[in-house]
């Protein structure tokens, strides 16, 4: 018989904030012996390994997405099984903002590479009204520079993640 082995932590539909750190655990065992080791993945990607229990890791300077965490449990025999896939989100962070010198605004997100953001402004924080929509840079990054009407006191920004088809 296989393994078997289950992700404990984090769990479904857990959100995080760019460039997050998920320490990510799982349960594991083999019915017919010992375990070689425990794989992690997020989709295909292998993010690291633990051959001793607690079968953990922490997976550094994760970018905003989607992310499908799997762990693999493989025995001494060669036999493994993996775990079914926890979802998980690490969303857009804020890395700066600053006013200009002629008094512009300007904000660096940390996103998705090519996902794209929509950018708003409001003065009162009732009416949102949209500036712009921008893919994030392939190093994760969405810079952008609002040109401030003079005598304006305040303005709030957001920027949410533009869901695809």
């Amino acid at each position: 018989d296989p393994p078997t082995v289950a992700i404990t932590v984090p769990a479904a539909g857990a959100q995080f904030i760019a460039p997050a750190a998920i320490q990510i655990e799982a349960t594991a065992s083999d019915p017919e012996g010992a375990l070689a080791k425990v794989e992690f993945f997020d989709g295909g990607t292998r993010l690291g390994e633990a051959t001793d229990r607690p079968y953990a890791m922490r997976w550094e300077n994760v970018l905003a997405g989607q992310h499908a965490l799997t762990a693999k449990a493989t025995d001494e025999q060669g036999a493994s099984a993996t775990s079914a896939p926890v979802d998980v989100t690490v969303l857009a962070s804020l890395r700066s903002a600053e006013v200009l010198a002629d008094g512009s605004f300007r904000m660096t997100l940390l996103g998705e590479p090519d996902r794209p953001y929509a950018i708003e402004f409001s003065d009162d924080l009732k009416t949102w009204t949209p500036l712009r929509t921008e893919p994030v840079a392939v190093d994760g990054s969405l810079q952008f520079t609002d040109a401030v009407p003079d005598g304006l006191i305040q303005r709030f920004y957001r920027a949410a993640l533009v869901l695809l088809p």
